[in-house]
C-alpha cells in the first residue's frame, strides 16, 4: 500500500495543527489533574 508524499505531508500538518490547538487544553487538564492528585 503506497501513500503519496503529499498526502503524508497533509496528514503531518493536520496532526501538528491539532496538537497546537489542543496543547493549551491538555496543559490545563494536566494542571487540574495534578493539582487534584497532589492537593493536601
Amino acid at each position: 500500500m503506497t501513500i503519496s508524499p503529499r498526502k503524508d505531508i497533509e496528514i503531518i500538518d493536520g496532526t501538528i495543527s491539532q496538537i497546537k490547538n489542543s496543547k493549551s487544553f491538555l496543559s490545563q487538564y494536566f494542571k487540574f489533574v495534578l493539582l487534584g492528585f497532589y492537593k493536601p
